[in-house]
């Protein structure tokens, strides 16, 4: 059946192109299926998009259409790489590449570049993103395609803002912005300030962040951009997570959720579900939680989606942790690392590595604990993580106590400093801690103040623990 529909494909290619009188007939058959493919790739039904565009290539190259083939290898090779399969993106991304060069097909060069560009970047190899995004972007400063020009300046904005230069991503924001504002394409210009609010959340500017996610919303929802909305609204929680104002962020993500169910964004529930998730651990109603997290992660493994199940995985082993599951936590982290190598995910890696220290510290495995703490905090300075290498500071201080190599007071000069740079949360965190090994009863009186100081701090778990523990021990 499935070879006698490729055949069916080949055949109108075929007679298509031999019909005289007609302008561009060869295009009719392809272009159908190819949305098709793309409209199933959208609702998030990845693999039957996959076999699609798998189907329609092998028809291209039965018909000999080499221009047909650089596109549809191009768009197979784009969602093999939203799907995480980035080693079998490659060879379609060059295969595409090297047509595009020898036919001079410039528009699908400069496409095809830049999809390439997002796969090295997704990977975290920069040093090879880096000259693609440029080469694209001059190909379509040549050919005066001001789309293009913004759709690469917005990846290259993303590589700067993993890469942690703030600066640098707001500019290729900011212009790609003019350019969409320009256009009057308001869809873009919704895009636009969902990425910027992205970089001013990483910079600390929640507050501004906090308007960008509100443009997107009123933009997706004036224009009627349902997928648009779903972003913004589990943006916007991502907001409200941060200000510990967790019924909002609840709130947010359900609306998003609801809004992924009707469009059959299975990509979007994937999203929210794991969201949710981490929200409910926090407030220690862990079931609930492992059971959204669960859901999340068979829908990725449903859509083949590799980077989503090693996020998802990640949080499965973030609750574990915190529900004192050691062994469950790092199986989960492990799982999850091996993920992330795979694909060359640095950033969710070095977290994952981060974390497993602190598995490790806690099981009494200190000689490991160190080796994944040392492993983290080389990923962390390649990418300039300095919140992050806070924590893996403290991390190596409590080995270090662990191993009697310092004593509380030197624990105490390595871990105070760390406060100024650190989260509420975090805050809480280390001052509880200066406070048990010291017995400075200064550090539980600035953790209690902490914790009154958040207006839904009964939300928490271990803010409702922490102030027991001061309570009951008169700090």
């Amino acid at each position: 059946m499935e070879r006698h529909r490729a055949l069916g494909n080949f055949i109108i290619l075929r007679l298509a192109g031999e019909i005289s009188g007609w302008d561009r007939p060869s295009y009719f058959a392809y272009t159908l299926q190819m949305r098709r493919a793309e409209t199933l790739s959208r609702m998030g039904e990845w693999a039957r998009a996959e076999a699609l565009f798998g189907e329609v290539l092998g028809a291209t190259r039965l018909a000999g259409r080499q221009d047909l083939v650089a596109d549809c290898a191009n768009q197979r090779g784009f969602l093999l790489m939203q799907r995480g399969k980035f080693q079998e993106a490659m060879p379609l991304f060059q295969e595409s590449l090297d047509i595009s060069r020898r036919l001079g097909l410039e528009a699908q060069r400069c496409n095809t570049t830049g999809n390439l560009g997002n796969l090295y970047r997704n990977m975290g190899d920069y040093t090879q993103a880096a000259p693609l995004f440029q080469e694209a972007l001059e190909l379509a400063i040549r050919a005066g395609d001001r789309d293009l020009m913004s759709i690469i300046q917005g990846n290259q904005g993303l590589m700067y803002w993993y890469l942690g230069e703030h600066e640098k991503a707001k500019r290729c924001n900011e212009q790609k912005m003019a350019i969409d504002i320009d256009n009057n394409n308001l869809q873009l210009i919704g895009t636009d300030y969902a990425n910027l609010g992205g970089i001013y959340f990483s910079l600390g500017e929640y507050d501004r962040a906090e308007e960008c996610y509100h443009k997107q919303i009123a933009i997706a929802s004036q224009i009627g951009d349902k997928y648009s909305l779903r972003v913004g609204l589990n943006n916007l929680a991502g907001i409200y997570d941060h200000f510990e104002d967790y019924q909002k962020a609840l709130e947010c993500y359900d609306q998003s959720l609801q809004i992924a169910r009707g469009l059959g964004n299975r990509g979007g529930e994937r999203v929210v579900l794991n969201n949710q998730g981490k929200v409910l651990s926090y407030r220690g109603d862990y079931q609930k939680a492992l059971a959204l997290v669960g859901i999340s992660l068979a829908i990725a493994r449903e859509m083949g989606d590799r980077r989503g199940e090693g996020i998802v995985l990640f949080t499965r082993g973030n609750i574990l942790q915190d529900k004192g599951e050691m062994q469950g936590a790092r199986e989960a982290y492990l799982e999850a690392g091996s993920i992330f190598r795979e694909l060359s995910v640095k950033e969710y890696l070095c977290e994952c590595l981060g974390d497993l220290a602190r598995v490790e510290l806690a099981c009494g495995n200190l000689e490991l604990a160190r080796k994944y703490n040392d492993q983290s905090r080389q990923l962390a300075e390649e990418m300039s993580r300095q919140e992050y290498l806070a924590g893996l500071n403290k991390t190596e201080a409590e080995i270090g106590l662990a191993l009697g190599e310092i004593d509380p007071r030197e624990y105490e000069a390595r871990v105070s400093p760390l406060v100024s740079k650190a989260s509420a949360r975090f805050q809480v965190e280390i001052m509880i801690r200066l406070w048990q090994v010291t017995g400075d009863a200064k550090y539980a009186s600035a953790a209690r103040e902490t914790i009154l100081s958040r207006p839904n701090w009964l939300f928490r778990r271990d803010y409702r623990q922490w102030m027991e523990e001061i309570n009951n021990n008169g700090g």
